[in-house]
């Protein structure tokens, strides 16, 4: 029963993230219509195409009034991608930046582990804006650490395989990875971090937000909703 509320909260972002502004779809039509095109123009029309679509889609967008931040990311991102790929000639450069960000991602979640200051709580901050002492609370910071620890195996897997398939020109393969490993396996990541992470909550038996913004004394309710 725990976990099915658990599920029912993070439902709303499940079903943002899948058919919101930022759908799955924008992710898998430029990609694919890259390897498409390179299959059957070359890869320097190729490039051009995927250039073009993001354009379109940016255009589109900002008709729609989206966040011009998000709408910036997109065209960006496929941009950084159609420049590797047109200055190192070879198609696989496309996922080149991906590569390169998910590395960084890597090493950025080792530091914050290193320093315990986990990025998981930085991400939920920035979310919640609950109080920022409240994550260094020692019996609130080993949830955060646990979860961070997850996302640190989860992108260390990722990069290697992005790195595993790229050194050996794997264009559809690094494809297929880089669809899967966005937003549908970022939402298996989401639900395990909050089930996981909500459990480890309650098991430490620390204060709430409120709790801990109102100076309240043992023992505590805990978090009981959000994470």
């Amino acid at each position: 029963m725990k976990i099915q509320n658990q599920l029912k909260e993070i439902g709303p972002e499940f079903k943002r993230m899948f058919f919101g502004k930022n759908k799955l779809i924008d992710i898998v039509l430029p990609t694919f219509t890259f390897i498409i095109s390179y299959r059957l123009f070359g890869i320097e029309i190729a490039a051009y195409i995927s250039l073009a679509l993001i354009v379109v889609v940016s255009v589109w967008r900002l008709i729609r009034k989206e966040k011009v931040s998000s709408i910036a990311m997109g065209f960006i991102s496929v941009g950084l991608a159609v420049f590797a790929v047109l200055y190192l000639g070879k198609s696989e450069s496309y996922f080149l930046p991906g590569l390169l960000q998910n590395a960084a991602l890597t090493v950025l979640i080792i530091l914050s582990l290193l320093v315990r200051r986990p990025v998981v709580a930085w991400t939920s901050f920035f979310s919640n804006r609950w109080t920022l002492k409240w994550y260094w609370h020692p019996k609130v910071l080993p949830a955060y650490m646990q979860v961070t620890y997850i996302w640190l195996l989860y992108f260390i897997i990722k990069t290697f395989l992005m790195y595993f398939f790229y050194v050996r020109a794997e264009t559809e393969i690094l494809a297929v990875i880089g669809t899967l490993t966005s937003w549908p396996g970022f939402i298996l990541l989401l639900i395990i971090s909050y089930v996981l992470g909500s459990s480890k909550l309650e098991e430490l038996a620390g204060p709430s937000v409120d709790e801990f913004n109102s100076g309240a004394k043992e023992p505590f309710k805990s978090q009981t909703q959000g994470f």
